[in-house]
């Protein structure tokens, strides 16, 4: 994952570790493998938070995948 590439902006600030990871999921132009590679990031992540924000977290991503 490369931290640089995660957008952030005035409306969506990415806050903590598992909210980059879902904006790097978000981005269209990520292999298979890269996927699987956040996706296994989000989880290990998401161990070490409280779980409101780690639904926060995934609410985003699957209304975006929802959205696809």
């Amino acid at each position: 994952m490369n931290p640089s590439t995660v957008a952030t902006t005035a409306k969506n600030p990415v806050s903590t570790p598992v909210d980059q990871i879902v904006e790097e999921l978000l981005r269209n132009d990520l292999s298979k493998d890269e996927r699987m590679t956040l996706l296994r990031e989000l989880v290990r992540r998401g161990e070490e938070l409280p779980d409101d924000l780690l639904n926060v977290a995934l609410r985003r991503l699957m209304e975006r995948l929802a959205g696809n």
